[in-house]
Parts: C-alpha cells; sequence; structure tokens
C-alpha cells in the first residue's frame, strides 16, 4: 500500500532527523509479502511482521510439516537479505 510506505518514509526521514535512526526501530506491522517487503524496507522499515507469508499461502493455510513454512521463510530471508545490502549501512539507510 503506497499510503503505508509513504508514512514509514516520513516516520524515518523524521527518526534521522532527530538522530536517533541508531537507536530507533521503526516497525510496519502487517501487510508485507516478499513481493512489497523491498519497497518498505527502502522507505527505512527496520522491523517487520510476517505472519501471513508464513503462514498462508495462494490455496490457504499452510500445513504443518508439509514444507510450504520452512520455503516461505527462506524465501522472505533472501529478499531481506536482498534489501539489506542494497538499502542498509551500519548506520542505516545508504
Amino acid at each position: 500500500d503506497e499510503i503505508m510506505v509513504d508514512n514509514i518514509n516520513r516516520l524515518h526521514t523524521m527518526i534521522k532527523q532527530a538522530g536517533l535512526e541508531q537507536q530507533m526501530d521503526l516497525m510496519e506491522d502487517g501487510g508485507l509479502n516478499v513481493k512489497n517487503v523491498e519497497d518498505f524496507v527502502e522507505a527505512g522499515m527496520t522491523v517487520g511482521e510476517f505472519s501471513s507469508p508464513f503462514l498462508k499461502g495462494p490455496d490457504g493455510k499452510f500445513k504443518p510439516g508439509s514444507g510450504h513454512i520452512a520455503d516461505a521463510v527462506a524465501k522472505m530471508r533472501a529478499q531481506l537479505e536482498g534489501c539489506a545490502q542494497k538499502y542498509r549501512t551500519a548506520q542505516g539507510l545508504k
């Protein structure tokens, strides 16, 4: 949702201007998935809530032991690691 990405961006700007980027996390709670998480990381999100992408798929809830949850976590982790390399330094956003 572009409104939420914009909100994260504006909040991140306020945090950075206050010199608090190393002391505060900026969390997006919900609505995140492999397709949109890069937009949120680029905007300044440092923490995300990812229950739906790990527990549901296009066909409904994942069944424990099916491997779907592990696959979903691996895909999200790879996406987040790529985003971190692209948009982050030890000091915050590039």
